[in-house]
């Protein structure tokens, strides 16, 4: 008998045991689940600075919330970061204005080549635009919780772009679904690919494409100036950002949870904004150190792609953005230039 206590009270320490091992894990597991989805290479800035994002959430939420960050396109573009959400495949994203203009086309408005001169003037017109397009996605569903830079677009090439001759010759990028902005692309002269963002860096391996407008951090992360190894410094356009979560995702979130998410989303675009033009010329330095070839943009060049664009405002106006939005774009952008010249 001696033996037989001796093994049941063995065994019921190991059963105590093991207990003490699974409750912890149990207790520490996320309760909310969501999936945020970025087209950002993983181990980029951008991706970095989403990753703190969700592990502070973690902690701040005591572990009840988990973000999981689907990094580098591996949920697909941005259209299709956007169909997975609707679906409930995906229930957060951090999109351009790429993204953003799949549910409201007035996005673009912040995106038009050559309207805007440096960050300050875009900044001044963006905080009065942005209101209104976080509105009309809350209409389909999608809550705007923070708003982020991209940075600026500049032209990467596999040959050198000193004219825009030189950029028509080429075969440029395009979006992968959306004719109207096929379409501008050819009345500027170009005869763009259609390609998904997800499939550049094949493309100019292949030879699809030979040139593409990318903000410059992430072609760094995208090591796409392995194959694109000459960048015209003219800024085209500036290119927005936005962590947004589906309603079905949102709602899983009881009220301090939410605080939380949108706390700390909003701290990582702001590190996204605070960072971003530093680390612009971080991965231009380290991009030229590694055999990358910049072109000073000349004035012709400018000048030529000023002329192009302001003959494309009017279609733009009418057929990409709707009129009332283009003008009240316009108006805000001069009423800076005049308050700060």
């Amino acid at each position: 008998m001696p033996n037989v206590r001796k093994y049941l009270l063995a065994g019921r320490s190991a059963v105590l045991a093991a207990l003490v091992l699974v409750l912890p894990a149990a207790a520490a597991e996320a309760r909310v689940n969501l999936r945020l989805a970025t087209v950002a290479p993983r181990g980029s800035a951008y991706h970095l600075i989403l990753d703190k994002m969700a592990a502070e959430i973690g902690r701040e939420t005591g572990g009840e919330v988990r973000i999981r960050i689907i990094a580098g396109g591996a949920a697909g573009d941005e259209t299709a970061m956007i169909s997975k959400m609707r679906i409930g495949q995906v229930q957060m994203a951090a999109v351009s204005n790429v993204g953003l203009a799949e549910l409201d086309p007035s996005a673009w408005t912040l995106s038009i080549p050559m309207v805007f001169r440096d960050y300050p003037e875009w900044d001044h017109v963006r905080e009065a635009l942005n209101p209104a397009i976080a509105e009309t996605l809350s209409g389909h569903g999608f809550q705007v919780i923070a708003w982020a830079d991209v940075g600026w677009l500049h032209f990467f090439a596999s040959d050198p772009v000193h004219t825009l001759e030189d950029l028509q010759g080429l075969k440029l990028a395009g979006a992968s679904n959306d004719q109207t902005v096929l379409d501008l692309l050819r009345w500027s002269g170009f005869d763009p690919v259609q390609i998904s963002s997800v499939e550049l860096v094949s493309g100019f391996q292949t030879g699809l494409i030979e040139a593409v407008p990318l903000p410059i951090v992430l072609a760094e992360g995208s090591q796409i100036y392995r194959s694109a190894k000459f960048m015209n410094d003219l800024p085209w356009a500036p290119l927005q950002g936005a962590i947004i979560v589906h309603e079905q995702g949102w709602e899983r979130l009881d009220a301090s949870q939410q605080e939380v998410v949108l706390r700390k989303s909003n701290e990582a675009a702001e590190s996204f904004r605070e960072t971003n033009r530093e680390q612009e010329r971080k991965s231009l330095a380290a991009m030229r150190s590694r055999g990358l070839e910049v072109i000073e943009a000349s004035a012709e060049f400018e000048s030529a792609w000023m002329e192009t664009a302001e003959k494309l405002f009017p279609l733009v106006r009418e057929q990409l953005v709707s009129p009332p939005v283009f003008d009240r774009m316009i108006r805000l952008r001069d009423e800076y230039r005049a308050a700060n010249e």
